[in-house]
């Protein structure tokens, strides 16, 4: 096998098994078999070991002394020091970047948000792009790079909580974002910052009663 087959190979195992845990298919606590992977994959052993030691790199596997690798649990703790940094992060870029936030994307989201026929995963698709645009328009790449690796952790514990929320939750997130998108949009920093924060720490209070 070539050196690029290679390196394609030990990506896309690893892609495919990070996706699992993302999307809770291998839920928090869920053993990792190296060989049930591999053939869950369809490869070798090897790329399996070499994605399970890059997840555990990166806080999604935990592996255990004689017994073996497992998906990382969702600890309150884990939960609040991810949305602590993604509080202070968001705001802090929008304090930069608020003027600069692309009002396309901010019409798209309000459309999205405000269409009664909008399924759950085109509103949530919403969501993600108003967190985004808020952060790229900081235009600082150390935001964006730190925000980038919580990216994953934040799909997954949003995941978590969904799984076990009640839905009128997620009326409620709507709702928040749709108040944020407005403020934006009339250049009201003041109120903009105030909602963005309560609403992370709404958002962080409602994953943890699910916790």
């Amino acid at each position: 096998m070539s050196a690029t087959r290679k390196k394609s190979v030990m990506e896309t195992v690893y892609a495919k098994i990070k996706e699992a845990i993302i999307t809770l298919e291998y839920p928090p606590n869920h053993p990792l078999i190296e060989e049930k992977l591999a053939e869950e994959c369809n490869a070798s052993r090897t790329p399996v070991r070499n994605a399970i030691g890059r997840l555990q790199n990166e806080g999604f596997v935990t592996t255990v002394p004689a017994r073996g690798a497992f998906v990382a649990s969702l600890t309150l703790s884990d939960i609040k020091e991810v949305f602590d940094i993604r509080r202070a992060l968001s705001l802090l870029a929008l304090e930069i970047g608020m003027e600069r936030i692309d009002r396309e994307i901010l019409r798209r989201i309000t459309n999205t948000l405000r269409n009664p026929a909008a399924s759950q995963t085109e509103r949530d698709e919403a969501g993600t792009q108003l967190h985004f645009a808020i952060i790229e328009a900081a235009r600082n790449k150390r935001i964006s790079l730190i925000y980038g690796t919580l990216e994953a952790e934040i799909k997954r514990i949003h995941n978590f909580a969904r799984s076990r929320s009640n839905p009128s939750d997620m009326h409620v997130t709507y709702n928040e974002h749709l108040e944020l998108v407005e403020a934006i949009v009339a250049n009201d920093p003041h109120r903009a910052k105030t909602l963005l924060a309560q609403h992370m720490i709404n958002v962080r209070d409602r994953v943890l009663r699910t916790a």
